[in-house]
């Protein structure tokens, strides 16, 4: 279910930074991120001590991870792409693939617990992913309403920056 959600807000992310033409791709990604810092490190109250122990290992997190999303991603595309091209036997091994990066992002993501179990308190982790699943709906709520209620550019990226 995570990882649905994970997938969802890549593809929502990707098409809301897609259609904002003013601002390029690269910088609203960096945008959001930091705006996704700053909720995460006030919700779960991170001091600068603890801050400067976390962020690095929750950004190689964050990176390993988008780039498995990514792959699977692609997989997918190109299977439903393809279909008709296909043989039986590439459509299973583009199957599998597509759950063997599943069950890597499942090893990534208890390894990762482990390593934020060390740096933060418990009660710190549990924050941690109530604030992740938070900044998502947020942000596809944002997202949403934007597109269906905004006519100019400027208003959407005014919308986005609120996150």
């Amino acid at each position: 279910m995570k990882s649905l959600i994970i997938t969802l807000f890549a593809i929502i992310l990707s098409f809301s930074i897609e259609a904002q033409t003013k601002c390029p791709k690269a910088e609203q990604i960096e945008r959001i991120k930091a705006q996704k810092a700053a909720f995460i490190t006030e919700r779960i109250g991170l001091t600068s001590a603890v801050a400067q122990r976390f962020w690095p290992v929750y950004n190689e997190y964050w990176q390993k991870k988008d780039s498995l999303i990514t792959r699977r991603s692609t997989a997918r595309i190109e299977l439903k792409e393809n279909m008709e091209k296909l043989t039986a036997a590439q459509k299973e091994a583009s199957l599998d693939l597509q759950m063997q990066l599943r069950w890597e992002e499942a090893r990534l993501d208890r390894h990762y617990h482990q390593k934020f179990k060390q740096i933060l308190t418990i009660d710190q982790v549990i924050l941690l992913y109530e604030a992740e699943h938070e900044f998502r709906i947020r942000l596809i709520r944002v997202i949403r309403e934007s597109n269906a209620s905004i006519e100019s550019q400027e208003e959407k990226n005014q919308f986005i920056s609120r996150i």
